[in-house]
């Protein structure tokens, strides 16, 4: 009977484990947090932001901070970089246009960060963080991501229900 009870559950601990693992293994990806594309944003996604920020760090999980041209929309807000002073698994990744999966594929591949699972957060939802998470869904096929919804904003609101989603990416 036991035996019986052990087997049933097995797909539900299976699932439990492997979802623990995920948050636990996963590369935050925090893209845009830029001072100039705040003027438009709630800045209440700073500290939602901030929070995923100590999260992964209490984890020992890597972060990637994406920028767009910091020379000309300005570097990552300070509060979230003084955050990550003296962690060592925070790497930087430049991007030209909306999306910025190559250059966090590249970062991952080059510091031995994980490419199986991904939590993306930041600013321009419908925009940046989309075409990024899209694009890591497609780069690296075998991996999950996790667009984080509450450390996400957008200009004209964020509307979950039209932001895409692949086999590999889903909105949490």
């Amino acid at each position: 009977m036991l035996t019986e009870l052990r087997g049933a559950f097995e797909p539900i601990r299976r699932l439990l484990m492997s979802n623990i693992m995920v948050w636990i293994n996963s590369t935050l990806v925090v893209v845009d947090m830029q001072p100039a594309f705040f003027p438009e944003i709630d800045t209440d996604v700073l500290t939602q932001v901030a929070n995923e920020i100590r999260r992964a760090m209490r984890l020992g999980r890597a972060i990637v901070i994406v920028e767009t041209n910091p020379h000309k929309y300005g570097s990552t807000f300070r509060s979230l970089l003084d955050l990550t002073a003296g962690y060592h698994r925070v790497a930087f990744a430049r991007k030209r246009g909306m999306d910025g999966s190559r250059s966090v594929a590249k970062v991952c591949r080059r510091r031995g960060f994980d490419r199986r699972h991904f939590d993306v957060c930041g600013v321009y939802t419908h925009y940046c963080v989309e075409e990024t998470a899209i694009g890591l869904g497609l780069r690296c096929p075998r991996s999950q991501v996790r667009v984080i919804k509450k450390a996400c904003a957008d200009p004209g609101g964020n509307n979950w229900p039209a932001f895409p989603t692949r086999a590999n990416v889903c909105v949490v």
